[in-house]
């Protein structure tokens, strides 16, 4: 819920500076993918990572019993959700004037290791 909240309000942002109120509705609900896409990814590394790749103990998480994408749907349909989670943010991105920028940080997320 935090990063979805903090991406969001980041678009948002931008969208307001740069007087784009018509690109506003769009902007939210990017960011909000944007924060699901990295959470799912961020649970499906903790199970998947070593501590020196992470920077944090893995399945600390799971240790804390902290509900994730990952405890609740199990790898396999977490994995589907980023996908399904992907596809329409590229998909939503692409509606915008100049989505270079966007589509190369979703890159960045989506394809991270760490």
């Amino acid at each position: 819920m935090l990063f979805r909240s903090l991406f969001t309000c980041c678009l948002e942002f931008a969208a307001i500076l740069s007087k784009r109120q018509d690109s506003l509705s769009l902007l939210k609900e990017v960011g909000s993918l944007f924060g699901l896409i990295f959470q799912i990814k961020d649970d499906l590394l903790e199970a998947n990572s070593t501590q020196e790749a992470l920077g944090k103990s893995p399945l600390s998480d799971s240790k804390n019993q902290k509900a994730t994408y990952l405890s609740i749907l199990g790898a396999p349909e977490a994995q589907k959700a980023l996908d399904g989670h992907l596809d329409k943010c590229k998909d939503l991105i692409s509606k915008l004037d100049n989505p270079a920028v966007l589509e190369s940080f979703l890159v960045q997320i989506s394809q991270r290791t760490a």
